[in-house]
């Protein structure tokens, strides 16, 4: 069986696919071409600079970056695995990596290659002991905000300081049904939305061996009406709204005050010079207990984040991601 590597990024292939090897062969020549493939187009310039430098590094080896859309990614990544035609290497996040573990699909890889990094990503990429991936993203969400209609409202914009209060508050004093303008969109989402509040209540998405879900758990189920409690106050618009349309596409049209999403939008909304202006970010609103961020509990793992860049893990300041942003043009 022909084993892939889950990597974020190149630049520790060298190590990697020397002990594993690559599924394609080499020519006569002694060169070889291998794939490396990826969901997010605004990072393929990145990518390309990774791909460069590892090929100095390595002139008999060709990289062929692919790139499939997010919506698109994972059924195809799942087809080609299940054909024996995955790429060689991928991007993978944590709420995947057990399935293809398991499956047998990609190699385990040396733990010495996450030195250095925090344990808690690390962890998401372990399967029976074992280590499956190096992280170079780890995403923070975010509370995004249209400055524009706070300032119509004449309200204070978020900061690190605010509740889930704050925010029920906020989005009810922005909700306009005159203008059909609400004050958050809160669309079911995992990633950038119920499975961080799960946590922030103190509840949790899996139990530590991974057999058993937390969505029963009391703390949980907090977590979760956090949202439904939004959308039957009528400060968030139902379901139904986001079936033909991207919940970032309705946070652009002007009409939402607020949106959780992670910080990889950053690069979204700067490419548009008039949302750049309109729209800023601000941490998460701290959660239902004390502080309202609680440590995962013993062997818990924290579930869908793994998209922002590394150095952007752990800021204080949320609005660097402008800075970010600006990296990437």
């Amino acid at each position: 069986m022909r084993l892939r590597l889950p990597l974020a990024g190149l630049v520790s292939l060298a190590v990697l696919t020397a002990g594993c090897g690559s599924s394609a062969e080499p020519d006569a020549n002694g060169k070889v071409t291998i794939s490396y493939a990826i969901w997010d187009k605004n990072d393929q310039a990145g990518s390309e600079k990774i791909i460069a430098a590892f090929q100095q590094a390595h002139p008999n080896v060709t990289v062929k970056l692919e790139i499939t859309p997010w919506e698109q990614y994972w059924t195809k990544l799942q087809t080609a695995a299940s054909g024996g035609a995955a790429p060689d290497v991928f991007w993978m996040n944590s709420l995947n990596v057990r399935m293809y573990a398991k499956g047998g699909v990609i190699a385990p890889i040396a733990e010495s290659g996450a030195a250095g990094l925090p344990e808690a990503v690390v962890e998401g990429y372990r399967y029976e002991g074992k280590l499956y991936g190096l992280p170079h993203n780890v995403s923070i969400p975010a509370l995004w905000y249209d400055k524009k209609i706070f300032d119509a409202a004449g309200l204070e914009y978020p900061t690190a300081d605010w509740t889930w209060d704050d925010v029920t508050s906020a989005a009810k004093k922005l909700t306009d049904p005159a203008k059909q303008q609400f004050g958050i969109l809160a669309p079911m989402w995992d990633q950038g939305g119920f499975y961080n509040t799960m946590i922030q209540a103190g509840g949790h998405v899996l139990s530590p061996d991974g057999k058993k879900s937390g969505f029963d758990d009391p703390a949980s189920i907090q977590g979760l009406e956090f949202w439904t409690g939004l959308i039957k106050d009528k400060v968030a618009p139902v379901a139904e709204v986001y079936t033909d349309t991207d919940p970032i596409q309705l946070f652009q049209s002007g009409k939402y005050g607020m949106y959780y999403g992670g910080v990889w939008f950053a690069s979204t909304y700067w490419a548009n010079p008039e949302i750049r202006e309109r729209i800023d970010v601000a941490p998460p609103a701290q959660g239902a207990r004390a502080g309202g961020r609680h440590p995962a509990r013993p062997g818990q793992r924290r579930l869908g984040q793994e998209r922002a860049p590394r150095g952007v893990c752990g800021l204080r300041r949320v609005r660097l991601l402008r800075a970010s942003a600006e990296d990437h043009q």
